[in-house]
């Protein structure tokens, strides 16, 4: 299971991140489909009793798919937790359920690339947590290609646009903290997996205007060199 937070790469990099780039209402718990169906093992109790043990206020999100499916939980304040799982087969609208979790979950495309290495690290909080979460370099190619899937107006066009800031403000930090190999190949990864994935890594670079722009946009180039270098 992993817990897929923007904030927790300010310690895993040691960077100060800005608060408006880091803020935020919510929490993913994402977790591979096929993973979860194959563990011989789930949490103790269903996950809206565990968030209410937790907080009694939680409750499902109500859900479009059928009255008794949830794929996310929140509680007064608008906090919310939304449960994710990979989708890699034709694309869905129907939930599915996450036998390990005791939850139904939203499938997202792009998602297995993510997920596919994490990294362990400490979330503060009151007794302390450990986490798994999305490396770095990982983090900031997906959400690039994330951007490229939500609509121009309204919330999505925001989600957007907050998609691009992380992105590069991780981008720029990997490449100062001589992480620029760790970054090209994640680039190289994400681009060797088929026309779709490079016009969306195209598509967000272009959108790009974070100081390191051009060293991304060379990288790109260089992982796969059908790409054409953005102005």
């Amino acid at each position: 299971m992993e817990l897929s937070r923007f904030r927790l790469n300010a310690g895993l990099l040691g960077v100060k991140l800005p608060g408006a780039a880091i803020r935020t209402g919510d929490i993913d718990l994402a977790q591979d489909y096929g993973i979860s169906v194959a563990l011989n093992e789930s949490i103790t109790a269903p996950l809206i009793d565990v968030l209410k043990s937790v907080d009694a206020e939680f409750r499902p999100v109500p859900s479009l798919a059928a009255p008794n499916v949830d794929t996310a939980y929140t509680r007064p304040g608008g906090f919310r937790v939304d449960v994710l799982t990979t989708n890699r087969g034709a694309n869905r609208d129907a939930p599915v359920n996450l036998p390990s979790l005791k939850s139904d979950a939203a499938a997202f495309r792009f998602l297995d690339y993510l997920l596919r290495e994490t990294i362990e690290v400490a979330a503060l909080s009151r007794y302390g947590t450990l986490v798994n979460v999305p490396a770095p370099e990982r983090y900031a190619v997906h959400k690039l290609i994330v951007s490229t899937m939500r609509k121009d107006s309204g919330e999505s066009a925001a989600k957007a646009d907050k998609d691009i800031a992380q992105s590069g403000m991780l981008i720029d930090t990997l490449i100062l903290k001589r992480r620029s190999a760790d970054l090209h190949d994640a680039i190289v990864e994400a681009a060797a997996r088929g026309p779709n994935w490079r016009k969306r890594l195209k598509t967000g670079a272009e959108r790009l205007g974070n100081e390191h722009k051009d060293k991304f946009v060379e990288m790109l180039s260089t992982a796969y060199p059908g790409n054409a270098k953005t102005d």
